[in-house]
């Protein structure tokens, strides 16, 4: 029979509860390993048995090591329990990060009350140093932190707060060996000359950690110490969330290459805007900005950023958002509000300087707020190659400043040929302006290079553009002018009848457009070819599908070169002075003005005393007459039917179209009867057939100097 167990010596602390060797704190989550007397425990060969005691006394062997819990008592399954050995031992104790804490070569000559002594000499004696902080391993704030010099390598530290009274930008902190890297005033905090605190963070830090306090005072230092610092550390810098920092001349370059920031909380925009800070070198620019993006490249940016405009002076030229440059930036989240220049202005890296252009730039969400119409673009976009926005929304911009009516939303628009902007695609777009655009495409064209122009291949989705009048008096909803290739879908309109020029698309000097636009309560629905914006009147090879609803009229043909008008109109509305239709072609003021190749349809629908007003269904201006093409344009698949015509009261269906060819127009073109008289309607060899020849046996008719005169007959 085997010799029973006598496990009499207790497995424990001389100092009772397993704490940290320079802290009252529990060795939370640390280790016990017990072995022979003086040998290392943690060696396998030279640990001992150790038994649980367990119910009624019975005694189960365990493995090793015994985990010590969150309280610092040693523990089994999760339970506090008591731990015994048959013989004296030596015991090591390890902290969670496998640091050693205490190691005794043979317990039992520690006497517990020689121990206690022992260890108030070494702790509670040294409190009364300058430094005494760390053996509690707490330190009041960061200034006192730089004067702790650490006892031991990964020394640990808590810091309560940035700054005393605070309560922001605390945190824990390991003692490093380290001569080279800079105090940054958050993440690195210098001792000196060989040792220092490094901060200890997962995957982000918080700009409050390097004692921003969001109290109105200039921060910009502070935040660009939390940027470099984010960015050397390849950690993500997250704005605190709740908080507003002012700061002004930001600078983001290639040194953050990569950095990720994330905008919880807001960026204000210091000062009143009329003097630069921190502008980098490279860039010629006027203007002021916040935040300056200078050729960062495969960053992830969100950002928020108030332009403060009740503090900035009457300048357009004051932006939130600078981007030079730069390649591969995503920013999943922008948001301005109150920005009197531009939230976000894009373009190349020397700004109006040939000189890169920014590359691959993807915002997935961009909102801009005003509180008031003031301020210039949500974005203005002066050179990319390859902008992709998932969702746009612009509220209140557009308004008067410095005297001058501003556009308002998005406003592509290079300011010299050499300035490229190609592969824009935008997703959805929603914007109320009070500007002299909602959505300006606006490029330059080359000189000597006739319709070859520096905006290309621009793709908008789904536009919803409202614009609203604070006295203008004149706007284009939708602009489209010096560009090659543009692709619209949306909405234009206005927030009431208004009886300025307010137009719902216009497009001048451009070709390969094909839009899809539907207009409300605009004067003008669509001006295509007339009206020449900075020199440009040209159109090509275009396709337009135009849907009005309330209009004075619809849509005005000028300078025009193949080109297709779908157009839909519905309840024409008097809005001021001219003369009401659907749709005109008409000559540019002062010049002669050449149309060929265009193919139009017209159908309209309304109320009778909507309709009655009209002055025309289709026109060739009287007085503004253009040049138009004998023989290469035609009217097809219309009706005019409820549009009056009586010539002698300035109704007509149709007026000076002689030289269009016209088929399949109801209210003109018989079935049965004769076709429509009046003035230059029908011209030399216009033929119409008769849609209802079993009746009427007219096969058709053509039109001669004599009238119309029938060309074939049936029996």
């Amino acid at each position: 029979m085997a010799d029973p167990i006598v496990a009499n010596v207790v497995v424990s602390m001389p100092s009772q509860l397993f704490t940290l060797a320079r802290s009252f704190k529990a060795a939370a989550n640390g280790k016990i390993y017990i072995g022979k007397t003086d040998t290392d425990p943690t060696i396998p060969e030279n640990q001992i048995q150790v038994y649980l005691d367990g119910e009624n006394e019975e005694l189960v062997p365990i493995a090793q090591p015994i985990n010590i819990n969150t309280g610092g008592y040693p523990v089994y399954g999760g339970q506090i329990a008591k731990f015994l050995t048959v013989e004296n031992h030596a015991m090591a104790v390890y902290d969670a990060y496998n640091v050693q804490q205490f190691y005794f070569p043979n317990i039992l000559k520690y006497d517990p009350d020689q121990a206690y002594w022992r260890l108030r000499e070494e702790i509670y004696g040294n409190f009364g140093a300058p430094d005494g902080l760390k053996f509690v391993g707490r330190c009041p704030d960061i200034a006192t932190l730089r004067t702790i010099v650490p006892v031991d390598a990964k020394q640990k530290i808590e810091v309560i707060e940035y700054v005393v009274g605070s309560g922001l930008g605390g945190g824990f902190f390991e003692a490093v060996q380290d001569s080279v890297t800079a105090d940054d005033g958050g993440m690195f905090i210098r001792v000196n000359a060989s040792t220092g605190w490094k901060r200890s963070v997962e995957n982000s830090i918080l700009v409050t950690q390097f004692g921003a306090r969001g109290n109105d005072t200039d921060e910009t230092a502070i935040i660009q110490r939390a940027i470099n610092s984010a960015a050397l550390n390849k950690i993500k810098l997250v704005i605190d969330a709740g908080f507003v920092f002012s700061a002004h001349g930001v600078v983001i370059d290639s040194r953050h290459n990569g950095i990720i920031i994330d905008g919880a909380g807001w960026l204000k925009f210091y000062g009143n805007g009329g003097t630069q800070q921190n502008k980098p070198e490279n860039i010629v620019t006027g203007a002021d900005y916040c935040i300056y993006l200078n050729g960062l490249s495969n960053a992830e940016l969100s950002l928020k950023v108030d332009g403060n405009s009740a503090t900035k002076r009457d300048n357009e030229q004051i932006h939130s958002i600078g981007m030079f440059g730069g390649k591969n930036i995503s920013m999943p989240k922008l948001r301005f509000k109150n920005t009197r220049g531009d939230g976000l202005y894009i373009t190349q890296s020397n700004g109006n300087v040939e000189s890169a252009i920014p590359e691959n730039v993807n915002i997935d969400f961009i909102e801009s707020i005003n509180e008031t119409f003031d301020g210039r673009n949500a974005i203005s976009v002066i050179s990319v190659n390859g902008l992709n926005i998932t969702t746009m929304v612009s509220l209140r911009h557009g308004g008067m400043v410095g005297g001058v009516y501003q556009p308002g939303g998005l406003d592509i628009e290079p300011n010299y040929y050499f300035q490229k902007c190609y592969n824009i695609t935008v997703k959805s777009y929603r914007a109320l302006c009070a500007g002299s655009q909602g959505l300006t495409i606006a490029g330059k064209q080359a000189t000597g290079d006739f319709g070859e122009f520096c905006v290309k291949n621009v793709h908008f989705d789904n536009v919803d553009v409202e614009l609203t009048d604070i006295g203008r008096n004149r706007a284009d909803v939708v602009l489209i002018n010096g560009a090659n290739d543009v692709f619209v879908r949306g909405f234009a309109k206005t927030t009431a009848l208004y009886t300025g020029d307010y137009v719902g698309l216009h497009v001048v000097g451009a070709t390969g457009v094909d839009a899809n636009v539907t207009t409300r309560r605009c004067k003008h629905a669509a001006w295509l070819g007339y009206t020449p914006v900075l020199g440009l009147r040209n159109m090509y090879s275009s396709r337009y599908v135009i849907n009005a609803d309330r209009y004075h009229d619809g849509v005005s043909i000028g300078w025009a070169d193949g080109i297709t008008v779908d157009f839909i109109g519905i309840n024409p509305t008097q809005m001021g002075a001219g003369d009401m239709g659907h749709l005109q072609y008409i000559a540019n003021p002062g010049e002669s003005t050449p149309i060929r190749r265009t193919k139009v349809s017209v159908r309209t629908s309304g109320f009778e005393g909507f309709l009655e007003r009209l002055n025309y269904g289709i026109r060739v201006n009287p007085s503004q007459t253009p040049a138009i093409y004998k023989g290469t344009n035609y009217i097809i698949d219309s009706d005019l039917t409820n549009v009056l015509h009586d010539p002698a009261n300035a109704k007509n269906r149709m007026l000076g179209t002689k030289d269009i060819v016209k088929s399949n127009i109801d209210g003109v073109t018989p079935y049965p009867g004769t076709p429509i008289v009046g003035t230059d309607i029908w011209g030399d060899g216009d033929i119409v057939f008769d849609t209802n020849v079993s009746v009427s046996k007219v096969v058709g008719r053509v039109y001669t100097s004599t009238g119309f005169q029938i060309f074939s007959q049936l029996p």
